[in-house]
């Protein structure tokens, strides 16, 4: 009879410390989302890349610069140096950079931006060397059908009308 109560409270332990067998109520979950930059290319009329090697410092008097959040980010001539990570990926900085595509063209960025901040309708303007500029306004959010499937939402819209294509923004100037 001992062998057995001392079974039974074992037992009795081993099932009150598994409280949480169902992995749909798992509320442990860490989501890592990807960060995204807003990317930009910048043609002219007849489709040539404005930050190619063939046209250096592109064809402004001045380099261009974005105003977000009332703050002036001027166009960062190095390498984005991407800060130390950690496990979760959050934004690892905010300026406006080039960047180069697998074809080795060049494109402009702004960012990054984390999904986890919820942005909906947030603006900035991009000022042209040239005396023109452009207003981006995005949306980068996410909503849940369930603990386990998250749906990451990115829309952008350049100049008040959407941009299908999410890859690039294409800018003719």
């Amino acid at each position: 009879m001992k062998k057995f109560i001392s079974f039974f409270l074992l037992l009795s332990f081993v099932l009150t410390g598994c409280d949480n067998l169902d992995p749909d109520d798992d509320d442990d979950i860490i989501w890592d989302f990807l960060c995204h930059s807003i990317p930009m290319q910048v043609t002219d009329a007849d489709g040539n890349n404005l930050f190619s090697a063939e046209t250096p410092g592109g064809p402004w008097e001045q380099p261009p610069y974005v105003i977000y959040k009332d703050k002036k980010f001027d166009l960062y001539q190095g390498d984005p140096q991407y800060k130390d990570r950690t496990r979760e990926l959050p934004p690892s900085f905010l300026e406006l950079y080039l960047m180069k595509n697998t074809e080795n063209e060049y494109y402009l960025c702004f960012g990054e931006f984390s999904p986890s901040s919820n942005y909906y309708g947030q603006p900035f303007t991009i000022y042209w060397g040239d005396g023109s500029k452009d207003e981006i306004t995005f949306d980068l959010y996410i909503t849940w059908k369930s603990k386990r499937e998250p749906t990451v939402h990115h829309n952008i819209y350049l100049n008040g009308k959407p941009v299908t294509d999410t890859s690039y923004i294409p800018i003719i100037k």
